[in-house]
């Protein structure tokens, strides 16, 4: 694609070195995986008892405190769920295909 655009003159190798090979795989894990991580995220945000912030607001919490002490501790069942369940057995099917040849 980016040779028919003429944005570079000959093919890149992508997995012919290891600092090339190692920076394809971090970005294509970074592009598969948003969507997915912030589809989570935003569940999860959403889910969250307004209450507790509510009541915390009264208490004189700045946002700081509010994140730090209600919403972090709030999302530890998100971060849970998606490293170990989720994240660890995602990679594989990606990857593969790349080391393929």
């Amino acid at each position: 694609m980016l040779l028919d655009l003429h944005l570079i003159e000959e093919p890149i190798g992508w997995l012919s070195s290891l600092d090339i090979a190692l920076w394809s795989v971090i970005i294509a894990n970074i592009w598969i995986g948003i969507s997915f991580n912030m589809l989570l995220l935003s569940t999860e945000l959403s889910s969250l008892p307004q209450d507790v912030d509510e009541s915390a607001s009264l208490d004189g919490a700045n946002w700081w405190q509010k994140l730090v002490h209600i919403t972090l501790p709030l999302l530890k069942r998100l971060s849970w769920l998606y490293y170990n369940s989720l994240y660890s057995n995602k990679n594989v099917g990606y990857y593969y295909p790349l080391f393929q040849n």
